[in-house]
């Protein structure tokens, strides 16, 4: 059997070469259409490539059941990419409960997180000392900038909790992530309230569909 690569794709007529790529070269190495048409009723690498046609693998896996079928898609097809998310999601939560994942991952699971709901979210997650999460969820809903959120909440959860430092986050379901001017005053009465109960500002995250702003990075914060 011939070993795929570029110029010899998988193909629906070749259904065990799915199982050869992924065995020689790991899952990552699929292609969109692959993955999607190993959750098809049959194997069909065609009917997954037209239906990538109308969007790309987010779209189809934040779409619901109504879009879903109008695509095509049958019941229990819908039923499994639904669930592949909700799979995804909490292993990637159980995953993150040991250490703070790096920037990046940090921001890939605030975005799979906050487009499974598609609503504003402002989140907490606060650190010990050795970067262990002590806890890590959504505080508000709602709100499309930091303006009206209750200071006292982060820091009481925080302090209940015995943290020495934070990442405070806000998602917000448009393409692009865009400080605004609320938002930055929010960011400086953090760091400053912060200090006085000796609690470390790690970074403020806003991050949205396509990309995320990093108050440390962005704004190039100094070590308090």
């Amino acid at each position: 059997m011939t070993q795929p690569n570029a110029q010899h794709p998988w193909t629906e007529q070749e259904p065990d070469n799915l199982l050869l790529a992924t065995v020689l070269r790991g899952t990552e190495h699929l292609s969109d259409a692959q993955l999607l048409s190993t959750l098809l009723r049959q194997q069909d690498l065609q009917r997954a490539e037209e239906a990538l046609r109308s969007g790309n693998l987010n779209t189809l896996i934040h779409a619901g059941p109504v879009e879903l079928k109008a695509l095509g898609f049958h019941e229990n097809e819908i039923t499994r990419l639904m669930v592949v998310l909700e799979l995804t999601t909490r292993v990637i939560q159980q995953r993150r409960t040991i250490r703070l994942a790096s920037l990046e991952d940090t921001v890939r699971i605030i975005r799979i997180c906050g487009e499974k709901h598609q609503l504003p979210s402002i989140g907490l997650i606060a650190v010990d000392s050795h970067d262990r999460i002590l806890v890590d969820r959504i505080l508000f809903q709602g709100m499309h900038d930091f303006g009206s959120i209750d200071l006292r909440e982060i820091f009481r959860e925080a302090l209940r909790v015995g943290a020495d430092a934070l990442v405070v986050y806000r998602y917000q379901p448009c393409p692009e992530a865009i400080p605004t001017a609320t938002d930055r005053t929010l960011m400086d009465r953090l760091r400053i309230s912060a200090t006085v109960i000796s609690l470390s500002i790690l970074d403020v995250l806003i991050v949205s569909e396509r990309s995320y702003f990093s108050a440390r990075i962005n704004d190039e914060w100094q070590e308090n």
